[in-house]
């Protein structure tokens, strides 16, 4: 394995041992990592797809996990929680699985407790330097067995 690859599949390993499945890394903050130039269309003649190419081959031939799986396109992967601090639904908590790009928060949340089927999905813009989200839910809703769409706002705490 070239000196090249060897550190980015050291790297790669580093963040899972610490981080684990949150451990992902965009291509372009690799390639700033590395102190390779930014990632363009140019994609095979940047050196990151060389090496991330001998990852892959190595990875296989040795059978086990693609190192490469952490790296994502532009945008960020969220989880947490969200909590409902006012209205209907005041206190109730719902994890969130999503993913952050480009002033655009879109993420899907499902119920925390097994008996519940309320779930839905939610795109906000980010506004006011990150002071607001606008946007809208889509959920379904088991009080009424109906799909809904409202527009809201959200305050980050």
């Amino acid at each position: 394995m070239s000196p090249d690859a060897q550190k980015v599949a050291e790297y790669l390993e580093d963040r899972v041992r610490r981080l684990g499945v949150e451990g992902v890394v965009t291509y372009g903050k690799l390639a700033s990592h590395f102190g390779f130039p930014e990632i363009t269309d140019a994609w095979r003649s940047h050196p990151l797809s060389q090496i991330l190419e001998e990852l892959d081959d190595d990875d296989s031939y040795n059978k086990r996990p693609f190192r490469t799986a952490l790296i994502v396109k532009r945008g960020y992967v969220i989880r947490g929680d969200l909590v409902f601090v006012e209205g209907r639904h005041k206190g109730k908590s719902y994890p969130v699985k999503g993913r952050y790009s480009h002033s655009l928060l879109t993420f899907h949340y499902f119920p925390a407790d097994k008996i519940s089927t309320s779930q839905g999905t939610a795109t906000f813009q980010r506004l006011r330097d990150g002071a607001l989200l606008k946007g809208v839910f889509s959920y379904y809703s088991q009080d009424s067995d109906t799909v809904a769409t409202v527009a809201c706002e959200l305050n980050p705490i």
